[in-house]
């Protein structure tokens, strides 16, 4: 059985239960904010004596999460100096390019050539080795399905 949920947080307990084979026909599963935002899971029989405990896991461990769409976001900082962070979002696996082009439409980066597994990413672009001005990324995945994306970004020394 697997358990997903699209929340962001929780807070207080969160309790499951479902039906197991006899001698104990009713198996709880429960799970609960600890200190430190720790998620603390145990299984429980019908009169709630601890049967198994889960690994303590930390949620905020879990970033890659299956996007429902695509995304490209915008760089951040922008303006940049020298480098800047690109993210996106990725519903289906695919190949992935993300490239960096100048005004003039020569590439000056190839930041992701590869084939990536559904999911959100960040790419680090440093313009250390390139002038001051407006350049722009562009991402193609090919897939399942196709999506296209390009943004602006400016660059001040």
């Amino acid at each position: 059985m697997k358990l997903t949920t699209t929340a962001t947080s929780f807070s207080g307990a969160i309790g499951l239960q479902f039906r197991d084979s006899l001698p104990n026909p009713y198996t709880k599963a429960f799970a609960y904010t600890g200190l430190n935002n720790l998620v603390n899971t145990e299984i429980t029989n019908r009169a709630w004596h601890s049967i198994d405990s889960f690994t303590v896991i930390n949620p905020n461990a879990i970033q890659n999460v299956i996007p429902k769409e695509f995304a490209l976001s915008q760089n951040y900082p922008n303006p940049f100096n020298p480098s800047t962070k690109i993210q996106f979002a990725i519903p289906v696996q695919g190949l992935v390019t993300l490239k960096v082009f100048d005004l003039t439409g020569r590439e000056i980066a190839n930041l992701v050539n590869e084939v990536k597994a559904a999911g959100n990413y960040d790419v680090d672009f440093n313009g250390a080795n390139v002038a001051s001005g407006v350049y722009f990324y562009r991402i193609n995945v090919s897939g399942d399905k196709k999506y296209e994306a390009v943004k602006r970004m400016v660059l001040i020394k």
